[in-house]
């Protein structure tokens, strides 16, 4: 599982850039510290409380991931890092799916089967 350690040394590596880098992009900066603050409340959790901090985790990291490869150039963030951030993602979602025994199931109404359903009005227009 994904550890505070590694996402300290992920932030050291990742914002290693010049600090006029880090004036430019304070967003990414907040987003770390939101992914840092969500992955120390798993710790000593119970089982589903464990499970809803992960999900946390991995939204923070996805908003992260995101929010890097639509800022890049903006940000100075290098190739190298944005594939890092999405190591760490992928990283933050297997933890995720770990903690909470599996992938989750989609709580949307009209999904069967792994399959979402159109009301007819709309599978009329195929």
């Amino acid at each position: 599982m994904l550890h505070t350690a590694g996402l300290a040394l992920a932030m050291i590596v990742l914002l290693a850039a010049p600090a006029t880098s880090q004036e430019k992009c304070p967003k990414l900066t907040r987003l770390y510290a939101e992914a840092d603050a969500a992955l120390n409340k798993t710790n000593g959790l119970a089982a589903q409380e464990r499970c809803d901090a992960y999900v946390h985790v991995s939204v923070a990291w996805a908003d992260i991931a995101k929010y890097a490869r639509d800022q890049k150039e903006a940000c100075d963030i290098s190739a190298a890092s944005l594939s890092d951030i999405d190591q760490f993602h992928r990283e933050a979602v297997a933890d995720r799916v770990s903690a909470c025994g599996g992938i989750r199931k989609s709580t949307l109404p009209g999904r069967e089967r792994g399959r979402y359903t159109f009301p007819p009005e709309i599978r009329s227009h195929w």
